[in-house]
């Protein structure tokens, strides 16, 4: 009995007596001191260790957190096969386990006790545990994700273990902590196997002890600053070990204005001076200083930014810098938080620029590693300046617009600008004239959309350089084709600057005082994090990248991403958030006058799905709305007539009073119109449109009336080829909603297939057409879009067009009334018809179609045209009609193959009957 109760007593009084040792030590040294701290000071594999967890250290995630949190947590030993590979997991992402769990000490101080490191971990005997690595987390999701606690540069949490040899190791202070002047600098270092040990400061012995641990505390005179440096020295016999810390003592804050005609960012003086400007608009945090490779990433006090009288920048000014030199730079904003520039034309990212091929990429900036973690942004005090070769381009008139979508990763297999700049001379000959880019300034990853967007001045290095994409811009000009910068001002993603400036680690969220961001989105579809339009400094960030584009890059225009989301007006569902917002107007049209005060003849074209009255009202204040017909499309290529009416191609249903609905069949974002006909397409009899010559050909039909309709089109790339592959393929040719974003097969090869390049040049000549022919101008329409024939008529004083077609899976016997009788030509059969009344019956089978017009379409390329002395005749040889051009020639003898002159003619640019 008694020796059950000592049993009983025995682990109590070992709890009471490391108590005492921890609280002993404490008396000198308080070793709970840095994110992650223990006891032992010097845990050994084969022990217990208690790991202590300080949330206001690292990256402060779970400060002020006050659920429960666990640690997701393995090992490093000495058979993983790098540094970072952890080994022997206790848990699953997400598992809440009771003995991965912490406890909560006091506010913000947990810790977790390991009885036995290797039996904890279940680690064999035979290897050797170097490090133990963490993350730590909280038990529940917030807003959607964990907040996941790891160090101030985004590292894993690591506990080192020691074999019992002499060591030495200093707690207190950690590196690179800042105090001013009077501050109390609170130096504390632990031995390991030592007789004796000292600590000094530059040099300068401050203390020494025979004892284990040594404490001392040295208060920062007045008047001085700098970077100071602690050295602790242990020694047993004739060995010594040491251990260094660097802190700053950073001198007292000055006030200056801003220097005259500066903006936030770099500011380029001369060659050799650059001043840099930070926008504080709250004016709450303490002070910035720069840090970069001008100052080799130290916390020099001759870098600590000056404050406006009005708190709102920080600002200095860099002499003596160097031209033709790239300079890695970042802003310290109160000792803790590491941000690159939010202006910053180009950035530097640890973790996604190591897999851009150097193709694509030559010659990088290294990342200063080991110096700094996190974004670095950079800058060049002579920064190359492009010489554009098109310095007359005019974009083309709304009205005639033909815009093709792509994006650059799944247009060219290299992701390189270079590369669909070559393809160019594709896409004049399709006839197109401008090119909307899907977002290409800098996302979070490589493999993405883009509207992921952190940093909105950078061009996304893992498509090209910024020189490059200049080029293209001429390029495109050269051949009279716009280039439209698809872009996201609806939110940003984490690692943008102004998201991180002001946070909230325990919501998880940009912080109440954000004064970009709404803490939570204002309407029920916001994939980031929420911009505020009514804050004047978001209004100012934004003005201030679309201004760039403008100049810099001579964009000529902009597609702006979920629009709809510009809204301060809070909603909850989609039918409440898409009802009339004049705010939402207001934000926008200041943004759109903006833009068209720099260039009057820029594209404004908006995301935005909202009530028709709203996008009147934007339309009729010079805006293009995005026109989303791609569900009557994909019925009406299936088969399907149940909501195959696309009626919504004409402005008119709108409410509009111009063509400014920009209408598509497909997009980036919507299911592709071949891959449905072949997956889903309807039959009967033998007719099948999952067969893909009958799906092209019902595309042909599609394709007629869409053009067709008034006022600016968009096509999707690879429509022109009849693209076959879902929105949904993985890169392992499996579909799963889970891949929509995933890269997908580039199919140039298509075009070498004869029933998908017959679709292309279909294409080529429609666009031609809708391009060119003043047959659009003051026209009148009439259509009817809805059933199995679908019909549009184009009527004006001198042209007249009629396309119609059977969209069912059967034969019809249809009446269709023409505008006039006489002479008509189909481009769909490439035949001529002369109707002896207006009203003809056709008897259309499943997929035919026909293109009337009542003039001759021109569809020569220039090696068919006559020049000065010669004839060309078209087609040749002929059976209808014929044109003969000839500058010169009063008068042409037609001969038939016998010899026979059957008819002479004078040379017009019209066809005339044989």
């Amino acid at each position: 009995k008694e020796k059950t109760q000592m049993k009983r007593i025995l682990p109590f009084l070992l709890l009471i007596i490391s108590f005492l040792n921890l609280k002993a030590q404490s008396d000198t040294c308080n070793i709970v001191n840095g994110v992650l701290s223990t006891y032992p000071v010097f845990p050994n594999q084969n022990a217990g260790v208690t790991i202590y967890f300080d949330a206001t250290k690292g990256n402060g995630a779970l400060k002020d957190y006050t659920g429960d949190i666990y640690a997701h947590t393995g090992v490093i030993t000495d058979k993983s096969p790098n540094d970072d590979y952890w080994l022997y997991v206790v848990s699953s992402w997400g598992e809440n386990l009771p003995k991965t769990k912490f406890t909560r000490i006091s506010n913000n101080l947990y810790k977790l006790e390991i009885p036995n490191i290797r039996e904890y971990y279940g680690v064999h005997d035979d290897e050797k545990i170097l490090d133990i690595v963490m993350v730590i987390r909280s038990g529940e999701k917030v807003n959607g994700d964990y907040i996941v606690a790891r160090n101030e540069d985004g590292s894993d949490l690591r506990v080192h273990l020691y074999d019992s040899v002499l060591n030495v190791k200093i707690i207190s202070p950690i590196e690179n902590q800042i105090y001013a002047t009077g501050d109390t600098v609170k130096i504390c270092a632990f031995s390991l196997m030592a007789e004796s040990m000292n600590i000094s400061l530059n040099g300068s012995i401050l203390a020494g002890t025979t004892s284990d641990s040594i404490q001392y505390n040295y208060v920062v005179p007045d008047n001085v600053n700098g970077v100071f440096q602690i050295l602790a020295k242990a020694y047993q016999s004739t060995d010594s070990v040491a251990d260094t810390i660097n802190f700053t003592v950073l001198p007292p804050e000055d006030t200056l204005p801003l220097p005259e005609g500066v903006h936030n960012g770099v500011n380029i003086i001369d060659e050799h001076t650059v001043t840099f400007v930070l926008e504080d608009p709250p004016a709450k945090k303490k002070f910035a200083l720069l840090i970069g490779d001008f100052n080799n990433w130290s916390m020099d006090p001759k870098y600590l930014m000056h404050r406006t009288p009005d708190g709102q920048h920080f600002w200095l000014t860099v002499t003596n810098l160097e031209p033709n030199v790239e300079y890695g730079y970042q802003f310290l904003i109160d000792g803790q938080l590491r941000l690159a520039d939010p202006y910053a034309h180009k950035i530097l990212d640890p973790w996604n620029d190591k897999y851009i091929p150097s193709q694509v990429y030559p010659n990088p900036k290294p990342y200063p590693v080991g110096k700094t973690y996190g974004i670095v942004s950079v800058f060049k005090t002579n920064p190359p300046i492009y010489k554009w070769q098109d310095t007359n381009f005019v974009a083309p008139n709304y009205k005639k617009l033909v815009v093709y979508e792509l994006l650059i990763r799944d247009f060219v297999k290299s992701h390189w600008i270079v590369d669909v700049e070559k393809k160019l001379d594709y896409l004049q000959q399709l006839g197109i004239n401008a090119i909307e880019l899907m977002p290409f300034n800098e996302f979070e990853g490589n493999i993405s959309w883009g509207y992921n967007p952190d940093f909105y001045f950078a061009v996304d290095k893992y498509y090209g350089t910024a020189e490059e994409f200049k080029h293209f811009i001429d390029e495109a000009h050269k051949r009279g084709m716009a280039v439209i910068m698809d872009i996201v001002f609806n939110h940003a993603f984490y690692l943008c600057p102004l998201v991180q400036m002001y946070w909230d680690n325990q919501n998880n969220r940009t912080s109440d005082d954000n004064p970009w961001f709404n803490p939570t989105p204002r309407h029920p579809f916001s994939p980031g994090y929420d911009f505020n339009h009514d804050s004047p400094y978001t209004k100012e960030f934004v003005k201030d990248a679309l201004k760039y584009w403008l100049t810099e890059f001579k964009i000529d225009g902009f597609r702006f991403d979920l629009s709809k989301g510009f809204t301060q007006r809070y909603s909850t569902d989609v039918a409440s958030w898409s009802a009339y917002d004049q705010d939402r107007i207001n934000i926008l049209t200041d943004y759109a006058n903006f833009i068209k005060s720099i260039n009057p003849k820029a594209y404004v074209i908006l995301e935005h799905f909202a009530v028709d009255q709203e996008e009147q009202v934007l339309a009729k204040n010079g805006m293009l709305l995005w026109n989303n017909s791609t569900y009557a499309f994909q019925q009406a290529i299936m088969g399907w007539l149940n909501g195959s009416d696309f009626s919504r191609i004409f402005y008119q249903q709108h409410g509009f009073t111009q063509p400014r609905a920009l209408s598509y069949m497909e997009s980036h974002d919507e299911e592709r119109l071949i891959y449905k006909a072949i997956t889903w397409g309807n039959s009967y009899g033998d007719y099948d449109v999952k067969d893909i010559k009958t799906a092209i050909n019902r595309e042909k039909m599609m394709a007629s009336l869409f053009f067709s309709a008034p006022g600016p089109k968009m096509i999707w790339q690879f429509g022109e080829l009849g693209y076959g592959y879902s929105i949904n393929t993985c890169e392992d040719g499996s579909i799963d909603e889970s891949c929509r974003t995933s890269p997908k097969p580039i199919r140039w090869d298509y075009y070498s297939d004869p029933t998908r390049k017959a679709l292309y040049d279909y294409y080529s000549k429609l666009i031609h057409w809708k391009t060119t022919d003043n047959i659009f101008d003051n026209a009148s329409y009439s259509y009817q879009l809805t059933g199995a024939v679908k019909q549009i008529k184009i009527t004006s004083t001198k042209k007249n067009a009629f396309i119609f077609g059977n969209f069912s899976v059967s034969p019809i016997t249809y009446n269709l009334a023409f505008q006039h009788a006489g002479y008509w030509f189909d481009w769909a059969t490439d035949s001529t018809y002369y109707i002896t009344q207006t009203s003809k019956v056709f008897q259309l089978e499943p997929g035919e179609y026909h293109f009337f017009t009542d003039y001759y379409i021109d569809e020569r390329p220039d090696s068919l045209r006559a020049k000065q002395g010669n004839v060309k005749v078209f087609p040749n040889p002929a059976t209808r009609y014929i044109l003969i051009d000839n500058p010169n020639m009063q008068e042409i003898s037609l001969f038939d193959v016998t010899g026979t002159r059957i008819k002479t003619l004078k040379p017009q640019t019209t066809p005339q009957l044989i």
